[in-house]
């Protein structure tokens, strides 16, 4: 009261007088971030529900209809499956560079998991070596073996086909190198990696 009589008025009545003079405008930002919130939430959900939707398509549709559904899918979860399975109905089809083009997208999309990336990176690299691109097709599994982020089992199987296929190009000092890597390298795991005894095998005919 005596801060009053001097002309001063306490933090508390400050508040209360300044709200007693803008409450509407209060409310009024209270409501349009209630409304912002729930239009938020709203596009949300209806992006959830969009990509689930695209995601079940694609896993219904048939081969047929892939092209035209991937078109509109891109970063959709379940794209590289869909992908993968056009890759391998082109492969079926002798059409190399197509199926390429969809392993290769495949293994591009960061929303699938990284053993189906590898794999697709592992038949794109097939498909060069069943169009005829063996030099690419081998540097295609080198890539492959040096990439440290790939489990062991695919890159000893990337280095096995990469050995092979040197050895038909007739570069065989630097197949011997690669298949030894794969031969000699201990195993990381207790599963089964036939590629190390593949690898050994193939280096006796180098003897």
């Amino acid at each position: 009261m005596a801060d009053e009589k001097k002309g001063i008025i306490p933090a508390d009545k400050q508040a209360e007088i300044w709200f007693e003079k803008n409450w509407k405008k209060v409310l009024v930002v209270i409501v349009l971030v209630l409304i912002v919130g729930m239009v938020s939430f709203a596009l949300i959900q209806r992006r959830s529900q969009q990509i689930e939707n695209a995601t079940r398509r694609l896993a219904e549709a048939g081969v047929g209809e892939l092209p035209e559904l991937l078109a509109k899918s891109d970063g959709i979860p379940g794209a590289a499956a869909a992908r993968m399975r056009l890759a391998a109905d082109l492969l079926g089809k002798k059409d190399f560079a197509a199926a390429k083009e969809q392993f290769s997208l495949a293994a591009d999309d960061a929303s699938a998991p990284l053993e189906s990336r590898t794999l697709a990176k592992l038949s794109a690299a097939g498909c060069e070596e069943a169009a005829g691109n063996r030099k690419a097709a081998a540097d295609a599994f080198l890539q492959i073996v040096n990439d440290n982020s790939v489990a062991a089992t695919f890159r000893d199987e990337a280095g096995f086909q990469a050995g092979r296929i040197l050895i038909a190009l007739g570069e065989k000092a630097r197949a011997k190198e690669i298949l030894q890597k794969v031969a000699v390298t201990p195993a990381v795991s207790s599963g089964v990696n036939p590629w190390k005894s593949n690898a050994a095998a193939l280096l006796k005919t180098l003897q």
